[in-house]
């Protein structure tokens, strides 16, 4: 029984969450490359591969937006530890068996296909494109995830699209949050389009990749004893230029893999520090989802105002009184 207590007053005080930051190396690292001159070298590569490594990250999303950089993907896959879940997510889905089959041998173990849609002329055509990849994916024998950014194309066509995504056989589903306040995107419309996501019977696991959600859904996106916003915690994203970054979102520099090793980054950079002990303000302190949230996503905050102790700029309860 005293162990118990013991147990229930470590959880209580915080002190886990102090130490899982100082100890514990971000589950995802996420990198963008492409084929331009300021791209990251393949110098950099093999340092970036021994870094994680150090860190302990188990997963690595590559992002590739030009289809000129797959060599240098094909080089990153080879050399990172066997151990690290590779994803790889792609925007331009019109790829080749041949192309496939180099990523499969190569060790890729899931590929991400990112549905954006500009305008709802864009939505049939994209669809249809995005089932016959999947189905070269899934033909290929590659693990597939649809990743669904919410905007407003999205959000008007919200109930027929999910009926179209049911039937489409993937891994995973996962929703990335809207900008703030882009389009006419309102708190309210984010509240029901996170409810009907919920609702929806899909059949395959459904992630949306919001700490507003977890009002709704319960999920903790973070894991374990860390905080649902992830940002700097237990993500790094690293852009094209070499610039780390606490997620994708979120652009406070925090360093550049050029000039420091990441996991160099990762242990004592200011930026990082100051994100890691940041304390939510007195609106957020006192709501009764705050465990659940712990104050939304930061990479909102920052970029209406650079103040990430306010409340979610898209949060329903604060700014409507749901």
């Amino acid at each position: 029984m005293k162990s118990l207590n013991v147990i229930n007053y470590f959880l209580k005080s915080g002190v886990h969450k102090m130490l899982f930051e100082n100890l514990s190396g971000p589950l995802r690292v996420s990198i963008r490359l492409s084929d331009s001159q300021n791209n990251i070298e393949s110098q950099y590569i093999q340092d970036i591969c021994n870094s994680m490594k150090l860190m302990r990250v188990n997963i690595i999303t590559m992002q590739i937006y030009d289809p000129n950089a797959y060599p240098l993907i094909f080089e990153f896959i080879k050399l990172l530890d066997c151990k690290i879940h590779k994803i790889l997510s792609v925007q331009n889905t019109n790829f080749t068996e041949n192309l496939l089959d180099r990523l499969r041998e190569s060790g890729l173990d899931t590929m991400a296909l990112v549905l954006r849609i500009t305008s709802l002329e864009d939505i049939q055509n994209k669809l249809q494109e995005l089932k016959n990849s999947v189905k070269l994916c899934v033909d290929g024998g590659i693990k597939t995830s649809i990743v669904v950014p919410l905007n407003s194309g999205v959000l008007t066509e919200l109930d027929s699209i999910l009926a179209i995504l049911k039937d489409i056989n993937v891994e995973k589903l996962s929703f990335s949050p809207p900008e703030i306040n882009t389009d006419g995107i309102s708190s309210e419309t984010v509240l029901d389009a996170y409810t009907l996501i919920n609702a929806f019977n899909m059949g395959k696991p459904v992630i949306i990749q919001d700490p507003l959600a977890s009002k709704i859904t319960g999920q903790d996106y973070g894991p374990t004893f860390f905080p649902s916003c992830p940002a700097g915690r237990s993500m790094l994203h690293i852009e094209t230029d070499g610039t780390v970054y606490p997620c994708t979102r979120l652009k406070v520099s925090c360093g550049n893999i050029k000039e420091r090793a990441l996991h160099d980054i990762w242990k004592d950079s200011e930026g990082l520090k100051q994100i890691r002990s940041l304390r939510n303000g007195e609106t957020c302190s006192k709501c009764e989802h705050i465990s659940n949230c712990l104050g939304g996503c930061k990479a909102r905050l920052y970029k209406l105002n650079q103040d990430m102790k306010l409340p979610d700029p898209l949060c329903w309860h604060v700014h409507k009184g749901v």
